[in-house]
């Protein structure tokens, strides 16, 4: 393996032990991520390295067959196999899963030689475990002895550039007393679960709530908080121009195909504003680039890659791990196609709860300028990727349709989306004292408010948290509440409403808004539409009893703040 590839790899597993550290705890040590597997715990059992049975040794089919009966003696489960188009799956019974990677190569991913699978499982396990270390358990070298006899060796260490293992004393004598194996190949050990608990199918079923979209979001925002940052300029505007050239390009190729009935007007109507977009947004998406918002993300960020285990909470999986081209791209971007599904879906209440959920997490008001292109670069791609499976499929009627239709459905989508580019005057603020229902006000009212994903809340127990650096949980001092911070609050939220609403946006702004002073931060806002809320004191006190209670919330109004 090259000495590059190898630091890349060790630099991944870095990161990881950090990722870890902050899921998993203190407790977390190396061998309880990469041993700990199904496969130790049976070799332990049965106090001997994991070999063949002697009714495989005369196997000779590809590696795949091979590997399905090894697996099925071993733990003594029932295996199905499928294939995709870039790996083996191996079903065990009802709970676990071995993935295989093929060796092929694609325009989007090289899997072809033995390293470049050895970096991309060792990736999927370090990248994937921050999010989901209950489905991925670990990594199991495909070892063979000089017999040729197959076993199965969880791998003790992640060291990069090792082509053989070493068998602890007890082991040798498995593997006819030979202790070095050399490796063929590598398993990703995973937990299975339910299709039906892929958030896809909950959202099919109508079943997807707000809360299980922020808990998304807060995951999403703490991979890239310890994500590896970039500073290259190649994933700067040179990466979003390339994507939408690319885009343009290709679905023009695309519409030119009669058969595929892609409105070709609008696919290079859209293709060729997002070229135009690029090059106008170049210096915040290099700004960003600066301020190490392009990061090492999940890439694939949308509802078929995450799902809810038996605690009922979402977890993201199925990181690209394979083209670091695709993966290391701005954080926002990487929120964006999130966004974009939720829309394409016709989930305009989730995708909103979804962005003010990042925008109260982040603060990352800067970058909604940049979202309207990073959505309908998004819709694009999806649209060619529907194009390309006209290509794939059968010639049923009903199939090419039905692709036809999604196709077209996401170009659509993408010139709406491009719609939002023009400054908005939409602006309302919600007044009123703590517990008058202001918040819960705020979030119904900005799904409802006119654009393709609603309105942007700025709050104002948010907006000073970030104010002053901290979390949105923690508690401010006294201080933070002198009527000189508090005016200097509601400038910044004027501010801030301004810069959405130049973004494209329609901005809802919640505070108490009780002191002449602080209205007049509005007047600034020729367009705000001012609202005021009341509610009698035993109410507003039993809602902050309730919201002090479960400790999930940015306020830092108590009982006893509000009766003085």
């Amino acid at each position: 393996m090259e000495a590059s590839s190898q630091r890349e790899v060790i630099d991944f597993l870095s990161t990881a032990t950090a990722y870890r550290e902050k899921f998993l705890g203190p407790h977390w040590s190396e061998e309880s991520a990469c041993v700990c597997s199904t496969i130790t715990a049976v070799k332990r059992r049965r106090s001997s390295a994991i070999a063949v049975s002697n009714a495989d040794k005369a196997s000779k089919g590809t590696l795949e067959e091979e590997l399905r009966p090894i697996i099925a003696a071993l733990t003594d489960k029932d295996v199905t196999h499928t294939m995709t188009h870039t790996s083996y799956v191996f079903l065990v019974g009802d709970r676990l899963a071995f993935k295989l990677e093929r060796a092929v190569k694609y325009p989007f991913l090289d899997m072809s030689t033995l390293p470049k699978r050895r970096i991309a499982v060792l990736k999927e396990l370090c990248l994937n475990r921050s999010t989901s270390p209950e489905i991925y358990l670990g990594v199991v070298a495909v070892c063979k002895n000089e017999g040729g006899q197959l076993f199965l060796v969880p791998l003790r260490s992640c060291e990069p550039g090792v082509n053989t293992v070493t068998l602890q004393e007890e082991e040798h004598q498995q593997a006819a007393g030979q202790r070095e194996l050399a490796i063929v190949d590598f398993l990703v050990e995973m937990l299975q679960f339910k299709q039906e608990d892929i958030l896809d199918e909950v959202a099919k079923r109508g079943e997807l709530t707000h809360d299980m979209m922020e808990q998304v979001v807060d995951q999403a925002v703490l991979f890239h908080r310890h994500a590896r940052v970039h500073h290259e300029a190649q994933y700067g505007s040179d990466a979003m121009a390339w994507i939408t050239k690319d885009n343009l390009t290709e679905m023009c190729e695309f519409a030119s195909d009669t058969s595929k009935n892609v409105d070709a007007d609008l696919a290079r109507s859209v293709c060729e504003r997002c070229v135009k977009d690029t090059s106008t947004h170049s210096a915040l998406l290099a700004k960003r680039l600066e301020e190490g918002k392009v990061r090492f993300c999940h890439g694939d960020l949308h509802l078929k890659n995450m799902v809810l285990l038996s605690d009922r909470r979402p977890r993201l999986f199925d990181c690209i791990e394979f083209n670091d081209d695709l993966a290391i791209t701005d954080v926002l971007y990487d929120i964006a196609f999130l966004l974009m599904d939720l829309l394409h879906r016709g989930l305009h209440s989730l995708a909103n709860i979804t962005l003010n959920r990042y925008i109260q997490k982040t603060h990352d008001i800067e970058g909604l300028a940049l979202l309207p292109l990073f959505l309908a670069t998004r819709a694009i791609i999806r649209a060619k990727v529907s194009c390309a499976q006209m290509s794939s499929e059968s010639t049923d009627e009903a199939a090419m349709k039905k692709l036809q239709h999604r196709t077209n459905a996401y170009l659509h989508l993408a010139q709406q989306m491009l719609g939002m580019e023009e400054p908005s005057t939409m602006c309302v603020a919600l007044g009123g004292f703590s517990g008058s229902g202001k918040s819960a006000v705020a979030r119904l009212l900005a799904c409802d408010l006119t654009g393709p994903i609603g309105a942007v809340v700025l709050r104002s127990d948010v907006v000073r948290k970030h104010m002053w650096n901290v979390d949105l949980l923690d508690r401010l001092p006294d201080g933070a509440y002198t009527d000189e911070n508090r005016h200097k609050c509601y400038k910044k939220m004027a501010e801030l409403a301004q810069q959405v609403m130049q973004a494209g946006f329609p901005v809802v702004l919640d505070a108490t808004y009780t002191t002449d002073e602080q209205r007049q931060s509005l007047d600034a806002l020729s367009t705000c539409q001012r609202v005021w809320l009341d509610a009698d004191l035993e109410t507003r006190a039993q809602r902050i009893a309730r919201r002090d209670t479960n400790n999930a919330d940015a306020s830092d109004m108590t009982v006893d703040k509000l009766k003085k």
